[in-house]
């Protein structure tokens, strides 16, 4: 019974450390260092790269765009490397590829797209895409379909995603709109609505994909990637994202309220277990008492 309770204790103090990071992200949506950001939003300067970098300077990470980074090359989507050559114009299957330090946007699927540095997509038909490595940034598209080696993403019309790609999982968030994840080997439909993420991953030996659970993006970093992405002018990006942030805010008091839900049923759970296991152990030990007592019968008693 000890090593029992030993590892329903191990089980509760990981879920309470789990929780414990889930309240701090919902402080942080609501404490004055995130109001700071969202009023440096609203005054922010007319060049948005280094106003994302601002907003992201207490973290010390430097922004990809700023002084201290190496500039990327942008060009348009028809520009980067295709194969066969210059198919992305057509409406047949097409490779594409961006180089380090060179990112690319076009317009697709009534559209527009943006692949980040060192990106390699499939373009399998005007409405569906399979993502090799990379980041993509989609929005304002038709309905679509990104498909992967562990799953596909169901993006649905008008939304705006970023998808970042690499050999372990792929993270889907979402800006506006929503998405359906349809892991590998599941006939789960993980929904993504604005403000949050999820990921799936790598196929185990049941042959069906990991996958995580619904969380608001980490706005900081975030941003950055946003930021890096988006097409338009700079009004436009600093506008959307002070919408945003409210969006975000938002999403972070529903997954924290999620992930209580999920703990407090996870306790239920362990104590349920418990509970049955002691109930059979006394059937157990009295079915062994009725059986010892009908053998003493058996034999001393004839």
């Amino acid at each position: 019974m000890i090593p029992q309770l030993s590892v329903s204790l191990c089980v509760r103090i990981f879920l309470f450390l789990l929780m414990f990071a889930v309240d701090v992200r919902l402080r942080a949506a609501e404490n004055p260092a995130e109001n700071n950001l969202k009023n440096s939003l609203e005054t922010a300067p007319s060049n948005s790269r280094v106003f994302a970098q601002e907003l992201t300077s207490e973290s010390g990470v430097a922004h990809p765009d700023s002084p201290s980074a190496k500039p990327r090359r942008r060009v348009d989507l028809v520009a980067i490397q295709q194969q066969p050559e210059k198919c992305w114009q057509s409406k047949t299957a097409c490779a594409a590829r961006t180089v380090a330090r060179q990112a690319a946007r076009g317009e697709w699927n009534g559209g527009v797209i943006s692949l980040d540095e060192s990106t390699t997509l499939v373009r399998i038909r005007e409405s569906e895409l399979r993502l090799i490595t990379g980041t993509v940034w989609l929005k304002g598209i038709e309905n679509t379909t990104v498909r992967t080696e562990f799953g596909s993403v169901e993006i649905r019309q008008g939304s705006e995603t970023i998808i970042i790609k690499n050999q372990d999982r792929v993270m889907v968030s979402i800006i506006q709109g929503g998405a359906e994840i349809h892991p590998i080997g599941s006939e789960d439909q993980l929904e993504v609505a604005a403000g949050f993420e999820n990921w799936i991953g790598r196929v185990d030996s049941t042959g069906r994909a990991q996958s995580g659970i619904p969380t608001a993006v980490i706005f900081s970093p975030f941003l950055q990637t946003w930021g890096r992405l988006y097409v338009g002018n700079n009004p436009e990006f600093e506008k959307e994202a002070v919408e945003f942030y409210s969006v975000w805010q938002k999403a972070s008091r529903e997954a924290a309220s999620l992930h209580r839900d999920l703990f407090l049923r996870k306790c239920a759970s362990i104590d349920a277990e418990q509970e049955r296991r002691r109930v059979s152990q006394i059937k157990v030990r009295a079915r062994s008492r009725e059986l010892i007592e009908r053998f003493r019968r058996h034999v001393f008693d004839e």
